[in-house]
């Protein structure tokens, strides 16, 4: 088994060394036809060198194996273990003694570098590329687990000691999943396609990426640079500076351009600036362009009608008279109400536009916008600036001496009605942020079902679900963007209120 899991690890890493995926192909004119199949050979030549020092190190591992294995029912528990613990040793010694980790890479950024600067003469001619990770071999529990699965094919009882890590197959593990497609990004992702050789290949829309050091100044590119690397592998360099991409958060490499870790795993390179149009920042701006557009379109249709509304305006209409009518009337008052229509509508608006673009899993749609707690804690920040700077004598009465209270319980009210005019805009926060967010996670729980039970038995209730929380997802698009500002609403008429 551990021969088998061995020469068939290699192979695929010989492989991949053989075939440097890409996964765009690009025409190229026929005067630079020379120049191509100059570099395309260059690059050959250095993979079939790597190539051929692999097959060394993977005759040696054989050899290796198979003494083992002849001699295995000789070992005890602890000489086996020995045994293994020296071949690690070993192999790890022929990889780094030729430098292999050094020139795959070297020939992984030459390619990047060719593909991007000349394109591919026709497919037939690209060279398939896949970054080579060469540290598997890195972790003594997978050796563990090799040589658990050996014994156990060799019909021989595992001693305890080995027992410390089993084998288990890769689970599906939603909770990466979900929260991966409801947090923010610097790319759209699309869908994944496999190769002939079964390799995964994302394809996604690229956004740009726009990062600011210290001293340094200001940079930008597209995300594309990063090559849908998300494990602070790649590394893209302008002016001096190197920067690498994981876990959708951007750093600055160090000396050795690489990620440093603490003793918690925690990557501590320093960050820079990063103003980078997201999917979330894409979002926005997308509905504030629509929102602009529906409205520019509506005014310029009541400027040049004097009759009943049409077309947009028609269905436009009823909304805007539900906000004034229903929610801003009542609460602030019919001789106040006016100053904050335009706040009211553009946050329900907003809200709702935002709220519906979320539902759309497809470009240029797709983004949790009012499900990113930064985005939800700035519009209950509106909301407060606003009920603060308009409230008026009676409202701060209330606060710093609120009637009826006898004075030596001032000290102890006056925090407390401090603290209730924070709570309602953290209220108002924690409602949008936690009802959106849960909608997405419920929906994409219910479709990993049919992945975590591994049957398309279960696809029909699933899928039926999903039918069902997304018909009440899209009640809670409007519910939450009426919440937020009714309550808004509420907000301003307390501010506002006349003493009786």
């Amino acid at each position: 088994m551990i021969a088998r899991t061995i020469i068939r690890r290699t192979l695929f890493v010989l492989v991949l060394l053989t075939t440097i995926i890409s996964p765009t192909f690009a025409q190229e004119n026929q005067d630079s036809t020379a120049v191509r199949l100059s570099g395309v050979e260059v690059l050959r030549e250095k993979v079939d060198s790597l190539q051929k020092d692999f097959s060394e190190i993977d005759q040696n591992i054989k050899d290796k194996i198979a003494k083992l294995r002849s001699n295995i029912e000789d070992y005890k528990a602890e000489h086996i273990r020995a045994e293994f613990d020296k071949l690690h040793q070993e192999i790890q010694e022929a990889v780094y003694s030729k430098d292999l980790h050094t020139r795959a890479n070297d020939i992984k950024d030459e390619m990047v570098r060719y593909e991007i600067e000349h394109g591919w003469l026709t497919p037939s001619d690209s060279i398939m590329f896949k970054k080579i990770d060469l540290h598997s071999y890195d972790d003594i529990a997978k050796f563990q687990n090799d040589l658990v699965s050996l014994l156990r094919y060799e019909g021989i009882e595992v001693p305890n000691e080995l027992l410390l890590i089993e084998e288990k197959e890769e689970k599906f593990n939603p909770t990466e999943i979900i929260l991966h497609h409801i947090a923010d990004s610097h790319e759209y992702h699309l869908w994944n396609y496999a190769d002939d050789l079964g390799l995964i290949h994302p394809v996604s829309i690229p956004l740009p990426v726009i990062l600011y050091v210290k001293d340094k100044g200001l940079f930008a590119f597209m995300s594309s640079e990063f090559h849908h690397d998300d494990q602070g592998k790649v590394i893209v360099e302008r002016g001096g500076v190197k920067f690498l991409k994981a876990h959708d958060h951007i750093y600055i490499a160090d000396a050795e351009g690489k990620l440093s870790h603490d003793e918690n795993n925690i990557i501590t390179n320093d960050h820079p600036l990063d103003i980078s149009i997201t999917k979330n920042v894409f979002a926005i701006l997308l509905s504030l362009t629509i929102i602009l557009i529906v409205f520019i379109s509506v005014a310029r249709s009541y400027a040049s009608n004097s009759k009943a509304p049409k077309g947009l305006a028609a269905f436009i209409e009823p909304l805007i008279l539900f906000v004034r009518d229903d929610i801003a009337i009542p609460n602030i008052g019919k001789d106040k109400y006016q100053k904050f229509m335009p706040y009211l509508l553009t946050v329900f608006f907003f809200i709702l536009l935002n709220n519906l673009m979320g539902l759309i899993p497809i470009f240029p749609f797709g983004a949790n916008m009012t499900g990113n707690i930064a985005v939800t804690i700035t519009l209950a920040s509106i909301t407060l600036l606003i009920t603060l700077f308009s409230g008026n004598k009676n409202y701060w009465k209330h606060i710093f001496m609120t009637p009826g209270v006898p004075k030596w319980l001032l000290p102890i009210m006056i925090p407390v009605e401090l603290m209730g005019v924070l709570s309602k805009p953290f209220a108002l926060m924690i409602r949008l942020f936690a009802n959106i967010s849960a909608g997405h996670i419920i929906v994409l729980s219910l479709v990993s079902l049919i992945f975590i039970f591994k049957t398309v038995a279960i696809a029909p209730v699933s899928v039926a679900f999903v039918l069902f929380m997304d018909v009440l997802e899209l009640l809670v698009a409007f519910l939450q963007a009426y919440v937020f500002t009714l309550l808004s609403a509420l907000f301003f008429g307390l501010a506002t209120e006349d003493a009786h």
